[in-house]
Order: structure tokens, then C-alpha cells, then sequence
């Protein structure tokens, strides 16, 4: 096992770890199962069941959990399966989907009517912004960019946290999972930083260094230079395109550490590369299906509004296509309103799986499923550094 503190390889039978002098909650938890369990079970062999999940639970810790009525912890934190993940994900979406929407929605339905009448009010105060103004574009720009972003970032707080309390089997008031705290920065600092890694590769090598060498390649004739600029890009596209994907697959649970442990943006990131290394073909199953089946949800309903709105115009031909200008306030609700639906169903879908292979890695790296039995049993830590080690 792992100390979570220093990350060093400690012996599961000591209750500090010799490095770095924090208590162990692997030894600290089996010491104490060991000191309440009867003769019979300590004689029984040592069986590691956080690194083999096919192993059975120990006898000493097993029967320790009985007495105590703690064992759901260990039916509910064990290491799962890709398949066992995603039935999981099913069964608490089916058991909870009215609470996830309506957290989606306590964000959603302001900050779109926000939006709208953003929207409304700078058009006519404004007015439309003027092709190759740049203050008016930032003027008019900025806080609609705010106003779409905002309730991203605070849906998957709220999302986050309800998934979790679930999956261990705690109650947590509605109120408390739409009033985020401090550790919203770090989710949002985390996803910034995330998406300026994936994306900011693609607009240096389209927009700064493909045309700077494409240009000077000209001196070489035109031929030379349509040759090397096909080359460059495709080279560039599978670069970039490998270093976003790399970035999405140990960054995955980022959010999940920067909500869950209070983690800030770049401890968040390390945080979960640590976590995530060795099971990077399984965070991309995490990612990918659950990504999949979202995208098409949000596909279908949003598609399906957009046409319902367009198809009207298309009807009248093209001229009332180049002269509908902005759309009309009842096209603009109703747009938002298949946007807030597709965002409802879908985005549940695909944080779900991640969160809960959060708590996978855990489980197998660090005994999350101890510690967590440490805090039901109501066993003690010392202070190191001032600072009691609890739970």
C-alpha cells in the first residue's frame, strides 16, 4: 500500500508510516479490528482484498465490521469493474435522477433567464456588435460568456457532491448541495487550466506557426510549399490531438478531488494524474461511452428544437432566412428551454461513471474503504503538526 500523505510503500501491519510519521489508516483500522476480533479469526491467513478483488474480506476485519454493523461499507467501496462502474452509475441515476435534475435545474433556469435578458438589453441599449469592433464585441461577449459558463461550473459542484453523498450512503440537505463554498474555485481552476492544456496547441500551431512556415516554405516554390504544409499539419493535428486526449484521460477526476477534498486547481490536476496512473484505459472507457450517450441526448433534443425553429424560415425561402436578423424572443426561449433539458438528462450520464471511478481508484490505492470504516468505528488519530488526523 501507499501512504496518501508522502506516497511512499509502507507495510500494511504498521500503524505509522516511517517516513514521513502520519498514522496509517490501513494499519490503524486492522490493528483495531485485530485487538476486538475472537482467538479463532486471528489465526485465519492475511488476505489483501484492496489489491485482489476476487480475494474474500479479511476474517478479522469482517468480523469485526458484523459486530459492528459497519459491512456496508465494504459492499458499497470495493474495487469495481468497468461494467460494475457503470451499473452502479445506472442504479444511482434510477434511484436519484429527480434530485440530479433538480439541481441541474436550480442552476440552469437562472442564469439562462439571465441570459436571455441580457441579451434582450444589450441589443436594444447597445445595440448589435459591429463586425471588427473589438470593444463592442467584449462589451456585448464577456458577460454572455459568463452567463453560459457560470452554471457549468456550478451544476458539476452540485452534481459532484450529490453523487458522492450517495455513494456512501450519506444524507445531505438540497440547500447545502446548491450552496458552494471555497472549494468551487479550485473545480473551476482546474477546468480552465484543463481546457487552456487540451485547446491552447490548436490555436498556436493553426493560427501562429502553421502560417508562419507555410509562408516562409514559399521560397522554395509553391510546390514545395503545398507538400510540407499538408505534411506539418497532419503531424501537427495527430500531436495536438494526442496531448488533448492525454490531457482528458489523467485529468478526469480533477473535479471530482477539487470538490470532494477541497483540493486547489493545480493540486486537483496532480492529484488526479496520480490517482489515474495505471488505469489510463479505463478512465477512457469512463470518458468515452458515458461521453458518447450524453452527446447524442443533448444531438437529439437540441437538434430537434433548432429545426423546429428553422424550418419555418427555410419554408419561406431564402430571403426570409438573410432577413430574420436575430431570432425572436419566442425561438430564443425555446431554444434555451431544449438546451436546459438536454443539459437535465445529460450531463448526470456522464459525470456519474467519473465520480464513482474517483472512489474506485481510492479504494485501490489508498483504502478509502478503511478510512471510511475508521470514521464509523469512531477510532482516534494523534496530531501531527498541530493537525488531528482524522477521516
Amino acid at each position: 500500500m501507499t501512504c496518501i500523505h508522502c506516497a511512499k510503500e509502507f507495510d500494511n501491519s504498521v500503524r505509522t508510516c516511517p517516513n514521513c510519521g502520519r498514522p496509517l489508516v490501513v494499519g490503524a483500522v486492522a490493528a483495531f479490528a485485530a485487538s476486538n476480533a475472537p482467538e479463532s479469526d486471528l489465526a485465519a491467513p492475511a488476505v489483501n482484498s484492496l489489491t485482489d478483488p476476487t480475494a474474500p474480506v479479511p476474517p478479522t476485519l469482517g468480523t469485526t465490521m458484523s459486530v459492528t454493523g459497519a459491512g456496508s461499507i465494504r459492499a458499497r467501496l470495493r474495487p469495481r469493474e468497468t461494467g460494475e462502474i457503470f451499473g452502479e452509475a445506472f442504479r444511482l441515476y434510477r434511484q436519484n435522477w429527480k434530485l440530479f435534475w433538480a439541481i441541474t435545474l436550480a442552476f440552469y433556469v437562472p442564469f439562462t433567464i439571465l441570459s436571455i435578458l441580457w441579451g434582450i438589453w444589450s441589443s436594444h441599449v447597445l445595440g448589435p456588435p459591429v463586425r471588427g469592433d473589438m470593444a463592442s464585441s467584449i462589451v456585448t461577449g464577456v458577460p454572455a460568456l459568463l452567463l453560459a459558463s457560470a452554471p457549468i461550473f456550478l451544476v458539476y459542484w452540485g452534481l459532484i457532491r450529490a453523487v458522492s453523498d450517495k455513494y456512501l450512503g450519506r444524507n445531505t440537505k438540497f440547500v447545502e448541495l446548491i450552496t458552494p463554498d471555497s472549494r468551487l474555485w479550485g473545480l473551476v481552476g482546474a477546468n480552465i487550466v484543463q481546457c487552456l492544456v487540451m485547446f491552447a496547441p490548436f490555436v498556436f500551431v493553426m493560427g501562429v506557426l502553421f502560417p508562419v512556415l507555410v509562408a516562409g516554405s514559399f521560397a522554395r516554390g509553391p510546390s514545395s510549399a503545398a507538400g510540407f504544409a499538408v505534411g506539418f499539419l497532419a503531424v501537427a493535428l495527430v500531436v495536438c490531438f494526442v496531448v488533448m486526449v492525454m490531457a482528458a484521460i489523467y485529468w478526469c477526476i480533477a473535479s471530482s478531488a477539487a470538490v470532494i477534498e477541497g483540493c486547489g486547481a493545480l493540486t486537483s490536476l496532480r492529484r488526479s494524474a496520480n490517482l489515474v496512473r495505471g488505469f489510463g484505459s479505463k478512465a477512457f472507457s469512463m470518458l468515452f461511452l458515458p461521453g458518447l450517450i450524453a452527446g447524442l441526448i443533448k444531438l437529439i433534443i437540441q437538434g430537434s428544437a433548432e429545426i423546429a425553429v428553422i424550418a419555418p424560415l427555410v419554408a419561406k425561402g431564402p430571403a426570409a432566412l438573410s432577413s430574420a436578423g436575430a431570432m425572436s424572443l419566442p425561438a430564443t426561449v425555446g431554444l434555451s428551454l431544449a438546451s436546459i433539458i438536454a443539459m437535465m438528462i445529460a450531463t448526470p450520464i456522464a459525470l456519474l461513471p467519473v465520480v464513482i471511478f474517483y472512489y474506485d481508484l481510492r479504494v485501490r490505492k489508498e483504502g478509502f474503504d478503511l478510512q471510511m470504516l475508521a470514521e464509523e468505528l469512531g477510532y482516534g488519530y494523534p496530531e501531527v503538526d498541530g493537525v488531528s488526523q482524522t477521516v
